[in-house]
């Protein structure tokens, strides 16, 4: 890899972070999907909190 001017993200970089954010944002989502299902389905508020670790 090439040095690069403190500041300058590449190309590359910059897609991958903003890959990361689309993962994270869909997999927040599937978390959030499955938190409401589980308490509609019942689950307690604690046990999915010590399941989830949120």
């Amino acid at each position: 890899m090439t040095p690069q001017h403190r500041g300058v993200v590449p190309t590359a970089a910059a897609d991958r972070l903003a890959r990361g954010q689309q993962l994270a944002a869909a997999a927040d989502a599937l978390l959030r999907d499955a938190v409401v299902l589980a308490l509609a389905d019942g689950a307690s508020f604690r046990e999915v909190s010590a399941l989830t670790g949120t």
